[in-house]
């Protein structure tokens, strides 16, 4: 009899009912156990991504800033400009996004910033970094003489007329753990060969910037 009622426990799947305040959450527990006590263990969690799939984020604030023109503030443009050029001539981007909330149960996956160039100086490789989580910046108040630093490995792309995109998921995740400054955008050197790129500011009438963020 011992042996039978053992052997009935071991095949049997267990289904725990847990009251909880005015509602019931019904957990199910199944398997075969090679265990000699015949236990059987809980995953850490069910259900999984409420709401998996991607979202675009649009740019709350963004700028560009001119080495040239250290004190100048280019916050209503409606471009935003990197260029390389020796003779502290460089431009460099700045874009900061609303990001939404991460769906019950979900994580960032994936996420990419794309921002478009009507034009193009074709082939030059262009870095996105996140920016400083302690140096905040305002779109009419960031000039080059203070704008805050990067941090962190840079997302790259090579330079195309029209969408150019950084895959800079381990920035957005690190933005969601620590607070979100956004992204600084600059070309990898910052000397001669001359480049320029012009990319659509959230001023401008359509292209505008956008994070698209994956959620799993």
């Amino acid at each position: 009899m011992t042996r039978l009622l053992l052997s009935l426990a071991a095949a049997l799947s267990v289904v725990a009912i847990v009251a909880a305040g005015t509602g019931t959450t019904f957990s199910a527990f199944s398997g075969s156990t090679a265990s000699p006590g015949n236990t059987f263990a809980a995953a850490a969690s069910f259900g999984g991504c409420s709401s998996a799939g991607t979202v675009t984020a649009s740019a709350n604030i963004d700028s560009w800033v001119d080495q040239a023109s250290a004190g100048s503030n280019f916050g209503n443009d409606q471009i935003l400009k990197l260029k390389r050029e020796t003779g502290s001539k460089a431009n460099r981007a700045l874009v900061r996004f609303n990001l939404p909330a991460v769906p019950s149960g979900c994580t960032v996956t994936g996420a990419s910033l794309r921002l478009f160039a009507a034009s193009a100086s074709t082939g030059r490789t262009m870095q996105a970094f996140r920016i400083n989580p302690t140096q905040s910046w305002t779109e009419n108040g960031v000039r080059w003489n203070n704008q805050p630093g990067a941090t962190g490995t840079a997302a790259t792309t090579s330079s195309v007329s029209g969408w150019n995109q950084w895959t800079v998921t381990s920035q957005v995740q690190a933005m969601y753990s620590a607070t979100n400054n956004g992204f600084l955008v600059k070309f990898d050197v910052e000397t001669n060969p001359v480049a320029e790129m012009q990319f659509h500011a959230r001023n401008k009438g359509s292209q505008h910037p956008e994070l698209r963020i994956t959620f799993g």
